[in-house]
């Protein structure tokens, strides 16, 4: 089921217009920096979007102008891990893994996340309890699983579906921000 899924939101993701897409995006940042989980963080865990995902540039940029740290995520692929490494710039992102953009592993930048610290979390799709469908590794359920963070999916409203489709193994976000609304699951 979450294989179809997948597929099919992916498809149907791809296929939304360029300036539709731009519109959705604007109005997610917008949520998402006026929600209390940007405003009463001074650490974001980001992760550097995919031109169909919803953009986090301008998150970013935003973030790095309030002078919050700002940290991406380096995936492990032979562990199937992930760490997150704070960054000033976009410049010091390079293309990495699955075809996205990481930054360097360098020890001295390492999150060690904390209840105060918000992670966005990607997602093709998420249901009502804040689980989600990615990309079929499992990096975020298992970094949701061992860290207590405050957890965000950012999302275009038409990929949040009323049905069930989580496993054992599905960790679910706290909040959901689409250009919509915000859907609390569970505080922190």
């Amino acid at each position: 089921m979450k294989d179809n899924l997948r597929s099919l939101f992916l498809t149907k993701r791809k296929q939304i217009d360029a300036s539709s897409k731009i519109l959705l995006d604007d109005k997610i940042y917008n949520n998402f920096i006026n929600s209390e989980f940007y405003k009463n963080t001074d650490r974001i865990l980001l992760y550097s979007s995919t031109k169909c995902e919803v953009c986090t540039e301008k998150i970013f940029k935003k973030a790095i102008a309030d002078h919050k740290t700002v940290a991406f995520p380096l995936c492990d692929t032979e562990n199937l891990t992930m760490d997150f490494y704070s960054i000033k710039s976009e410049k010091e992102l390079f293309l990495s893994h699955y075809n996205i953009l990481a930054p360097k592993l360098n020890p001295e930048n390492l999150i060690i996340p904390n209840q105060n610290d918000v992670i966005i979390v990607p997602a093709i799709l998420y249901n009502l309890q804040g689980f989600r469908i990615g990309y079929g590794k499992g990096y975020y359920d298992r970094y949701l699983t061992s860290h207590k963070i405050k957890s965000v999916g950012i999302i275009y409203e038409d990929y949040i579906l009323d049905s069930t489709f989580n496993t054992l193994f599905d960790k679910n976000v706290n909040t959901i921000i689409s250009e919509e609304r915000e859907i609390t699951i569970d505080k922190l």
